[in-house]
């Protein structure tokens, strides 16, 4: 079953004048698109993207040192997430006296 914003997303951008019932609402279509199924979206896309970052970097020898990149307004929870490291803030320059690529970071 798919989550309520997957189907508003879908029913606004191929039915959006019709009427229909999405997670017991029944309305036209176009007027799903809310600010909420907005932030539902951006938090799945949010999800993946972490998730997807996590996977590449687990392989490597120094992956528990490896910055996952934090969100303000996002926050993954449960077994796999809790104790690793979020950073607020990753700020990258190339140090020019010894060639390699620094970052910085901010855990919040």
């Amino acid at each position: 079953m798919n989550p309520n914003w997957w189907t508003a997303y879908n029913k606004v951008k191929h039915e959006r004048f019709q009427t229909g019932n999405i997670g017991g609402t029944t309305k036209k279509y176009h007027k799903f698109a809310n600010l909420e199924h907005t932030l539902f979206a951006l938090g799945g896309l949010y999800q993946l993207l972490i998730y997807r970052y996590f996977k590449l970097i687990e392989g490597t020898e120094n992956w528990l040192e490896t910055p996952i990149p934090g969100s303000h307004l996002f926050k993954l929870t449960g077994n796999k997430w809790d104790e690793i490291s979020f950073y607020q803030d990753v700020a990258f320059h190339v140090d020019l006296e010894i060639g390699y690529l620094i970052y910085e970071t901010g855990i919040y």
